[in-house]
């Protein structure tokens, strides 16, 4: 046994209370970023119990009265729900494929087609700017297109001799409309995570595809996609998660909430804030909880095929 082993052995072993005197500094730091997640995060989880009461303001979450899955089974059964939940999956599909993951890539690859690194920042800087525009801001600009007298869309229609279309009236152009804002609005921050894998690559191995004469559409093929990959699955992953839980902007602002538009644009976000403001509390709760448990349940599943078919790519 050498001096080393000698003064390890002779070392008594840290207890738990002196690892944490050790790194109490650490400790304080991270405390506030804790404190708040809690407060913030698991706290108002208390609140899920109201789903399961007939509650009255009067009384209180725990003195309403418990009525167990009443409430859930009233959502299910109601004429609602087939179509709140139909639009809020198809809607999340959609916007998962076509921009999150579709239009994110090929942004991207068109990215680090650009030489030019002040070509690069320009085009990279004007698709990042929707991203940090407000859908109140958005919602105005599809106003001036889409007015029913003075938009730009009808005053086009009208010169060319067509009857202009009442926008916020006709429920079928809806579906169109707010992907094409979607994908307007959110593309441009999607692409950032596949542009960074593609920076990751070694520029050598385009080098010796190209030695090999293989073709630029050959390199995006074997090269650049297959890097894109485990972004590919870990995107995914995060954004089934929110399948059923789609931000309520689009389809409250852009469509100024028309009752008319509801069968092809209210989704569950937009079905609850309107059962919110009728007072309807215990109800939307239980739709609420519905909504998180199938998000939790689609994470786990969606890492779990992952994790099996390629384990580096799942998230845990």
């Amino acid at each position: 046994m050498n001096e080393r082993e000698r003064t390890t052995a002779r070392r008594p072993k840290e207890g738990l209370l002196s690892r944490l005197k050790l790194q109490a500094g650490y400790y304080i730091m991270i405390l506030p970023a804790v404190l708040c997640f809690l407060l913030f995060n698991y706290a108002p989880m208390v609140g899920l119990y109201m789903g399961f009461t007939d509650y009255k303001p009067a009384k209180g979450i725990f003195g309403s009265r418990f009525i167990g899955l009443v409430h859930f089974r009233q959502f299910f059964s109601s004429i609602d729900f087939v179509r709140v939940f139909r639009n809020t999956l198809l809607y999340s599909v959609a916007r998962i494929a076509l921009v999150n993951l579709l239009a994110g890539i090929v942004f991207a690859l068109l990215l680090y087609e650009i030489r030019s690194r002040t070509a690069n920042k320009i085009y990279h800087t004007s698709m990042l700017l929707p991203s940090f525009l407000a859908w109140t801001v958005v919602s105005a600009s599809l106003l001036i297109l889409l007015h029913p007298d003075n938009g730009l869309l009808n005053a086009l229609l009208r010169n060319l001799g067509m009857q202009p279309i009442s926008w916020y009236r006709e429920q079928q152009y809806w579906p169109a409309i707010i992907l094409l804002s979607m994908t307007y609005k959110y593309a441009g921050m999607a692409s950032i995570y596949f542009y960074s894998a593609l920076l990751s690559i070694d520029t050598e191995l385009f080098s010796a595809a190209k030695l090999d004469g293989a073709n630029r559409l050959q390199q995006i093929r074997y090269i650049s996609l297959p890097a894109m990959s485990r972004v590919f699955c870990i995107t995914l992953i995060m954004q089934l998660g929110s399948v059923l839980s789609t931000s309520i902007s689009p389809f409250y602002e852009l469509t100024f909430n028309q009752p008319q538009l509801y069968d092809t644009t209210q989704v569950l976000g937009t079905y609850i804030y309107n059962g919110l403001g009728g007072g309807r509390y215990s109800f939307m709760t239980a739709v609420g909880l519905i909504q998180s448990v199938i998000g939790v349940i689609l994470v786990l599943t969606a890492n779990t095929i992952i994790s099996r078919i390629d384990p580096d790519s799942a998230m845990f």
